[in-house]
């Protein structure tokens, strides 16, 4: 989980439309677990990763 995150966020910030669209879940999917197996501050942290990654959209999506 820790070594196969980054690449999915990295990925995040080159992709875009549908990829990107796919790619939301994952992550939050990734953050769920990772709240479980590391504890609330790690998973905050990648959250916040995340959401620097998806720039706009995130925040966007979130308020609709």
């Amino acid at each position: 989980l820790d070594s196969g995150i980054n690449p999915l966020i990295e990925s995040l910030r080159s992709t875009s439309g549908d990829e990107r669209i796919r790619r939301l879940p994952q992550l939050e999917a990734a953050v769920r677990i990772a709240g479980k197996v590391f504890g609330a501050n790690y998973a905050g942290l990648l959250q916040k990763a995340i959401d620097v990654a998806a720039g706009g959209d995130r925040k966007s999506g979130k308020a609709a």
